[in-house]
């Protein structure tokens, strides 16, 4: 009551921040900034490879070489691809880059194709 924040409001920041059941929540403590910070029960925390004692490759960057069905050259460019390459690569997974909303390539030379969806979603998950 004292900072003025309604059940509402407290519960809309739990879900912003990935906390949809309120009984893995040990603390939630109001910033001086106003955001509410939260602090999931320990028995309730993801487990990480560390903690499984297993040994994982460094992550990689991502290079968006297709955005919004456009090429990005410089990009492609620094991956050390070409347009054939990117080109005969979409066409192995029936692509062609109108088809590409947003395409990325790794560390590996990877390429990730994640094209515009072209149905719509009909499902109104709020009603």
């Amino acid at each position: 009551k004292k900072a003025k924040l309604d059940i509402d409001d407290l519960l809309t920041k739990a879900r912003v921040n990935g906390h949809f059941d309120l009984s893995r929540i040990e603390y939630a403590i109001l910033e001086n900034n106003g955001e509410i910070s939260f602090l999931q029960k320990a028995q309730d925390l993801p487990l990480t490879p560390a903690d499984a004692g297993i040994n994982v490759s460094p992550s990689s960057i991502f290079v968006n070489v297709v955005m919004d069905g456009k090429i990005m050259e410089k990009n492609l460019s620094l991956c050390g691809k070409d347009d054939q390459w990117l080109t005969k690569k979409l066409a192995e997974n029936k692509y062609s880059v109108k088809d590409v909303f947003l395409a990325t390539v790794d560390d590996s030379g990877t390429l990730n194709v994640f094209p515009y969806q072209l149905e719509e979603n009909k499902k109104n998950y709020f009603s």
